[in-house]
């Protein structure tokens, strides 16, 4: 888990959030909030699921996050052709 170090959101405070009839859930739409979170991929479709959003944050099925994933890495259209490197060992 280093690998995300470089580019998680570090949060000293969490707002009072109270949406939820499950308290995980709220604490859940604070962390969210407090990191400006885009999505939140859950499977608690009685809870979470049901608003769909929460400010600026969509909330969604894993499956559906992963399809908008898919969708969303296609390759940029100026990317260069492949650089082939030459062997160091020539055969």
């Amino acid at each position: 888990m280093n690998g995300p170090r470089g580019t998680a959101v570090v949060l000293d405070w969490l707002p009072y959030v109270n949406r939820s009839t499950d308290p995980l859930d709220d604490c859940l739409l604070a962390l969210c909030e407090a990191g400006q979170a885009d999505f939140l991929a859950t499977g608690d479709k009685a809870g979470l699921l049901a608003p769909g959003t929460h400010g600026g944050t969509t909330i969604l099925t894993a499956r559906v996050f992963l399809d908008h994933l898919a969708k969303s890495r296609q390759a940029p259209k100026n990317l260069s052709p492949p650089v082939e490197i030459p062997s160091p060992h020539p055969s």
